[in-house]
């Protein structure tokens, strides 16, 4: 019969038409369209970077509140030292943003910045640091047409450094494992450009 087709030709229809449904929700979920963005990256590996051991114990760290004026209400603050400073010493700082479901105790609760700061400047002769987060609770970054996500911009930004600029684009995802792999780098970058 004309036209027909036969259960081999079927069978295999409908293998290409499942291979490509499969291969364009997994385009949708990276470009973000459909959640699931992590979780894909996780499952095809792109996240196992590991969590580097800080073996130097932190300094001093202090959480309390204030009143904010700007922001019309009691605000969270954390401060962590190096070890051998505390409060009371003249140490430049280092602003910690949180992600948009933490608050100001996240880069050191789930971070563990002050570990990571202890370890950079530990064993190397670099002037130290005070690290300062805040509660943002409430604000945070939205993806918008153009503008996610982060690594075309920091290609294009890496491009346009004079030369001697160095930038470090590593593998992993936008999460607390990726960021405590980059802390012991950035303290260190950070503790030896403010020691000039």
């Amino acid at each position: 019969m004309a036209g027909s087709l036969t259960r081999r030709q079927a069978i295999a229809g409908g293998a290409v038409g499942v291979a490509a449904a499969v291969a364009g929700g997994v385009g949708l979920v990276r470009a973000g369209v459909l959640p699931g963005r992590y979780r894909l990256a996780r499952t095809l590996g792109a996240c196992d970077v590991g969590v580097p051991a800080t073996t130097v114990a932190p300094g001093p760290t202090r959480f309390g509140t204030f009143g904010s004026e700007r922001r019309g209400r009691t605000v969270g603050y954390g401060v962590a030292w190096p070890p051998g400073s505390g409060p009371g010493d003249r140490l430049p700082v280092c602003l910690l943003l949180h992600a948009a479901a933490g608050d100001h105790r996240a880069p050191f609760d789930r971070l563990r910045m002050h570990h990571h700061l202890a370890q950079a400047v530990g064993g190397e002769r670099l002037r130290p640091l005070a690290l300062a987060s805040a509660d943002g609770r409430g604000s945070s970054w939205r993806p918008a047409s153009g503008d996610d996500p982060f690594a075309d911009a920091t290609r294009a930004l890496a491009a346009s450094l004079p030369g001697g600029a160095v930038v470090n684009l590593a593998k992993g995802c936008h999460d607390g494992v990726f960021w405590q792999r980059q802390a012991p780098a950035q303290l260190r970058f950070l503790a030896a450009a403010v020691g000039r």
